[in-house]
């Protein structure tokens, strides 16, 4: 039997969470004694006995066109987002502290950030309608021969836009933190010339979704150092507002190492290009977490998060959304609060936690079964799904 996993056509070039998940999958596969192959497009496609799509986030009624033409039978991956709960909040939050930082008025109404502290959900009159991704997808979903969501959370997300679809529960591994050991190299610390300890991390492209935003500005006041390192992202205007938000309200050091951005000092910002311009070796990353005194992650979406997995298995404190599902995988308690979740827009909350968790300390590489789990599970569930 071979089975093909259909990526995106820029997986060579842009770097997300969903690579790891499809080539996790894909060893898996293989240690079952499966074909499987990765392909960046249903045009790349030759013989093969079953196809996963992957990635509601995208229009993909072109490939299942192709899919039925080839008369391929198909299921679907859909690191399915919930656009209805995020995609608004997320866009109006970005929008306000924007108008905060570039002056701006609106009919008469003011903006600051002190306004937005008091009464959060202001954001909300900022915001736009979801992207119609999911909707624009119903008919994969509902002719798939299966939809494998990889929490709960995301479960519901998938029947409450396509009642009519068959959808299984599958999670993930842990990502790196499978690759990780309880100690780590200094190699992060002479990139950067922090010491141990004494900064904070977020780790993802720039993207409203990722809401790099909201740490520069829950942080502003802050006397610790914030590290920010950044893959290519896609959105200009996000990425040069939070430099620009960074110059004007940070007051402690701010580090951004960046896949794509030159490097650049100026006030308390400083950019630190990646090694040889390429995304951060395992053992760099591991070594950016290990050396953190906590990792911040106010996302409005994730499915789950890889990042939350890294640092939890390292014993680094973690601020978490609560709108990310990485609550579904410690539905078994993992007996301490390494991870504590917040709504990624309540800035006050952000703050209170950031001071109360920054410094704490946990044991490594937890015996929970979320880090146990591998590819190869992943792998046989899916496939007694599909037989």
């Amino acid at each position: 039997m071979k089975i093909s996993l259909v990526s995106r056509t820029n997986q060579h070039t842009k770097w997300a969470g969903d690579l790891k998940a499809v080539e996790s999958l894909r060893l898996g596969l293989q240690s079952l004694g499966i074909e499987a192959e990765i392909v960046g497009s249903t045009y790349d496609l030759d013989t093969t006995d079953f196809v996963f799509l992957t990635n509601t986030c995208l229009d993909l009624r072109a490939d299942q066109k192709i899919l039925e033409l080839r008369g391929l039978p198909y299921g679907l991956i859909g690191f399915h987002e919930d656009t209805i709960q995020f995609f608004g909040p997320s866009i109006g939050f970005f929008e306000y502290i924007r108008k905060c930082l570039y002056n701006e008025t609106d009919d008469g109404i003011s903006f600051s950030l002190e306004a937005l502290e008091e009464n959060p959900h202001l954001i909300h009159y900022y915001g736009l309608p979801p992207r119609k991704s999911n909707l624009i997808n119903y008919e994969i979903l509902k002719n798939a021969k299966v939809c494998i969501a990889n929490s709960p959370t995301e479960a519901k997300t998938m029947l409450r836009d396509c009642p009519s679809s068959n959808v299984k529960e599958v999670f993930l591994p842990p990502g790196f933190a499978e690759d990780f050991s309880p100690t780590s190299t200094e190699e992060f610390l002479t990139l950067t010339g922090l010491k141990s300890k004494e900064y904070i991390l977020q780790v993802g492209r720039f993207e409203f979704r990722k809401n790099q935003l909201g740490s520069i500005v829950a942080m502003r006041d802050l006397d610790i150092p914030l590290v920010l390192i950044a893959t290519k992202g896609v959105y200009d205007w996000y990425e040069n507002a939070c430099i620009d938000a960074i110059v004007k309200w940070r007051k402690a050091p701010t580090i951004i190492v960046a896949e794509a951005l030159s490097a650049r000092k100026e006030k308390g910002l400083q950019i630190i290009p990646m090694p040889g311009g390429k995304k951060l070796s395992t053992s760099m990353l591991q070594s950016a977490f290990f050396h953190a005194g906590l990792h911040l992650h106010p996302a409005f979406q994730e499915l789950p998060g890889y990042t939350y997995f890294e640092s939890a298995a390292l014993g680094i404190p973690t601020i978490a959304s609560c709108w990310a599902t990485i609550k579904d995988y410690f539905k078994e308690p993992l007996g301490d609060d390494r991870i504590e979740y917040c709504l990624p827009f309540d800035l006050p909350k952000l703050k209170s936690l950031i001071t109360k968790k920054f410094g704490q300390t946990f044991s490594p590489m937890p015996g929970h079964p979320a880090f146990r789990r591998t590819g190869k599970d992943m792998a046989r569930e899916i496939l007694s799904h599909i037989q």
